[in-house]
């Protein structure tokens, strides 16, 4: 999941990147069974819509369907998108995209880190 529309450069952030998800036992409540670096301090796991403004902010979520050759486990811990997206890479069957759009109403409850600008989103 990356916000498209961050009004932090590079513009966009990347808030969750995981794979080796097996359906239809996709639980959004449990950490996937590989998750990748996000933008916030390299860390993995689901960082849902924060924005630090009250502006609307642009979402996107892409799920990729992947045949049973895809190296899951060659891929390491906290891989970026960009590693992912190589080694997707001949392996793709199909694609699902969801964009949305989301506004903060209320002051945020944390204040995100600046982002880091070794990882480039896929």
């Amino acid at each position: 999941m990356k916000d498209v529309s961050s009004f932090v450069p590079p513009k966009e952030r990347i808030h969750w990147v995981g794979w080796g998800m097996q359906s239809p036992k996709l639980d959004f409540g449990k950490p996937l069974p590989h998750e990748g670096v996000s933008d916030f301090q390299n860390t993995a796991g689901y960082r849902g819509p924060c924005p630090t403004d009250d502006k609307v902010h642009n979402y996107s979520i892409t799920i990729f369907a992947l045949d049973d050759s895809f190296p899951a486990f060659s891929l390491a811990p906290l891989s970026s998108t960009r590693d992912l997206a190589s080694a997707m890479r001949g392996h793709r069957l199909g694609r699902a995209h969801l964009r949305f759009a989301f506004r903060r109403t209320r002051p945020p409850m944390v204040s995100l880190p600046p982002r880091k600008t070794s990882h480039a989103a896929a």
